[in-house]
């Protein structure tokens, strides 16, 4: 969700007007976006998901009917975590360069890592486990 004074992070992304929301599968892996990098990085599939203020769980529950309940998935997204509650919440951040909605998460996250940390985020990549479907650390 595109809010205020956030529009620098989110690049030329065509976004959803309010109620309103739209879900689609990324087949780049080059064009940059977050759902690129996650592309790039291996995964099997990848959606960019717009959503207007107050569409937010309605769009969610759509995308869970197109992912599945049963598949692990990792979530790019402030405006998400107010109305779910993952099985592992990690924020990474630069405190230099942070979306306002971000401020309001840190204290709702299981593991804050500063941006470009290597070390740091390898040490938490390597204790991250799947027990029962769901993520643990």
């Amino acid at each position: 969700m595109l809010l205020p004074g956030e529009e620098h992070f989110h690049g030329k992304h065509k976004f959803a007007e309010p109620g309103t929301y739209s879900i689609v599968e990324e087949y780049d892996s080059e064009c940059g976006k977050d759902s690129c990098r996650f592309k790039k990085a291996g995964a099997r599939k990848s959606f960019f998901m717009s959503m207007g203020k107050g569409a937010e769980k309605e769009a969610f529950d759509e995308f869970l009917k197109i992912a599945g309940n049963d598949n692990l998935i990792v979530i790019e997204s402030n405006s998400l975590r107010n109305i779910i509650k993952p099985s592992l919440f990690i924020m990474i951040i630069d405190r230099n360069n942070m979306k306002p909605s971000a401020e309001n998460m840190l204290k709702k996250a299981d593991i804050i890592l500063p941006a470009l940390n290597i070390d740091a985020f390898k040490q938490v990549i390597e204790s991250i486990e799947v027990k029962n479907n769901v993520w643990v650390c």
